[in-house]
């Protein structure tokens, strides 16, 4: 009996390891059916145990493609449990990179980085070069949602490099897309679409669909954020049709959402229109809240567009109402998996794996709480300038955008860039090339008042959030911070540096429609002309620049 259960489970996963892209929710039941089996085993042999953790570690990882993050956490706490053990190392390092992923999803970034270096030290120790590249490929999506990405790049192109060394194709296609995502934030469009093209060859080769779909979604993001509508549109659907056939449904609701974000852009609104439509009723249809609360905001914005107010108000108060039930569920999950860890932590103090008093433990929690809360301050923050990081800037601008449209009150940006920051760079280095950034953030916050919101946006470029603020009123703090900045030297030690800046100002005074990216993208437009004109001035965004075809960068 033992030994046939041992094939039987032997059999379940492997048949669930290759349903895993296609049918991740048939896998989940497979798995749970081999579960149940095992539930009257009274005494299990050490091969039965370690098909039992490897039945959990699959359903962890399928759990983690179907987003429910506190059920991936919980079985591959069970996996790490019995693979202790039975003393495997290899089953350890294993389940102590998905637990690590596990948190990442949850955005338990400390947790996270602690379980998926501690997988890190046991790959090597082994050797496990497969293994090795899974966690240097998550830790660099963790550094990628932590929005560090010069960081992300160095942990993915560690992995590629050894992935390319021991011709492991697949885990070498799932690093191209993450580079092409890290590429593409980092302004690097030509490497990003270099590493997106090799992951979609290499899914191709690996006939892996789901991958392919997903690499083919992120191209377009490239493509989009180029400006290239066509090539763009061509990627997204190319993704759609390989998620339709696959049954995939988020990655259908996702590419109908950002094939109508794309012909929002470009003023296509009944294209538009018709795009969020279908993602809304495959999204209603499947449940799937977290994408329905986005597709009522842009139908809202569309419909306020055309002027057509009642269904603008209607999809405005269901994208509310759907938002706060994301984060109630949001919430819900962080929970469950607290109780998870919580468990966890019982019954490691129960079987003595720490040997800690109760004092002790107590005063361990209480210090991991205050790095968990000083973490989630920093992953706000960009850690050169303390400014805040742009995923931040975003969601603050969100909020007071919304804000100014419910009151009708005036709202403006101003974007700032260093001019010529790379000769800076190449002359002096990096580190008088940090400098330099840290001053002019520390004179853009001298500058402001304390309800204004700076970020930096990007390597030597910065974006200013101005509330209750007209065009003319953000011009004259863009003139006196344009002022700040170049009539005195930046120092760094003996050294002085007379450092100039382009600087764009755009507003929002409720003139009908318009999204964050939109405002943002005006002064961006606006700070571009500015470089265009010769640099070291303020130029304020003009109607005529959306339809200036010249390329500014």
């Amino acid at each position: 009996m033992p030994v046939e259960l041992e094939a039987y489970l032997d059999e379940i996963s492997t048949q669930a390891e290759k349903m895993r892209f296609q049918e991740p929710a048939k896998a989940v039941r497979l798995c749970m059916e081999g579960l149940e089996k095992v539930k009257t085993v009274q005494v299990a042999s050490r091969p039965l145990k370690n098909q039992i953790a490897r039945l959990n570690l699959n359903l962890s990882n399928l759990y983690i493609r179907l987003s429910a993050y506190d059920k991936a956490l919980s079985h591959a706490l069970n996996a790490h449990e019995i693979y202790q053990d039975i003393n495997l190392s290899s089953g350890i390092a294993r389940s102590l990179n998905i637990i690590g992923l596990a948190h990442l999803q949850l955005n338990a970034f400390a947790n996270a980085l602690d379980y998926l270096l501690q997988a890190q030290n046991l790959a090597a120790e082994m050797k496990d070069t497969r293994l090795m590249v899974r966690v240097l490929n998550n830790l660099g999506t963790l550094y990628l949602q932590m929005e560090e990405y010069n960081k992300a790049l160095n942990y993915l192109q560690q992995g590629e490099a050894i992935s390319e060394k021991h011709g492991l194709q697949e885990s070498e296609a799932n690093l191209f897309v993450n580079i092409c995502v890290a590429c593409l934030h980092l302004g690097k469009f030509s490497q990003a679409l270099s590493h997106g093209q090799k992951g979609i060859g290499l899914y191709r080769l690996a006939q892996n669909k789901f991958g392919e779909a997903n690499a083919l979604s992120t191209l377009g993001e490239v493509y989009a954020a180029m400006g290239h509508h066509i090539e763009a549109l061509n990627s997204y659907q190319k993704a759609l049709e390989i998620f339709t056939s696959i049954e995939y449904a988020q990655g259908v609701i996702n590419n109908y959402y950002l094939i109508g974000m794309l012909e929002l852009n470009q003023g296509e609104m009944d294209t538009a229109l018709s795009y969020f439509e279908k993602a809304l009723f495959n999204a209603e249809k499947e449940h799937t809240t977290a994408q329905t609360y986005r597709i009522h905001h842009a139908l809202y914005t569309i419909y306020r567009e055309l002027a057509e107010y009642e269904k603008a108000l209607a999809h405005f108060e269901k994208f509310h109402e759907a938002k706060e039930t994301v984060f109630n569920e949001d919430m819900t999950t962080k929970i469950k998996s607290l109780e998870i860890m919580h468990n966890v932590r019982e019954t490691e103090q129960d079987s003595e794996i720490y040997r800690l008093k109760n004092v002790e433990l107590t005063r361990e929690i209480e210090e991991r709480k205050k790095i968990q809360a000083e973490l989630e301050r920093i992953a706000t923050l960009d850690p050169l300038t303390g400014l805040y990081n742009r995923r931040h800037f975003f969601e603050l601008t969100q909020q007071e955008l919304e804000r100014s449209r419910r009151y009708n009150r005036p709202l403006s940006v101003i974007m700032l860039d260093i001019d010529h920051f790379k000769q800076v760079n190449d002359q002096f280095g990096h580190l008088v090339g940090d400098r330099v950034i840290v001053e002019v953030s520390r004179r853009i916050q001298k500058a402001l008042r304390r309800i204004d919101l700076a970020c930096r946006y990007g390597g030597e470029e910065f974006a200013i959030l101005l509330p209750e603020t007209s065009l003319r009123q953000a011009e004259m703090v863009a003139t006196r911070l344009w002022q700040l900045i170049t009539r005195q030297p930046t120092v760094s030690g003996e050294l002085k540096l007379t450092v100039t800046v382009s600087v764009g100002v755009a507003t929002y005074q409720m003139e009908g429609m318009i999204t964050v990216d939109m405002l943002l993208d005006r002064s961006d437009k606006a700070m571009y002309a500015a470089k265009a004109a010769g640099r070291n001035q303020v130029i304020v965004f003009t109607k005529e620049m959306n339809s200036n075809k010249n390329n500014f960068y």
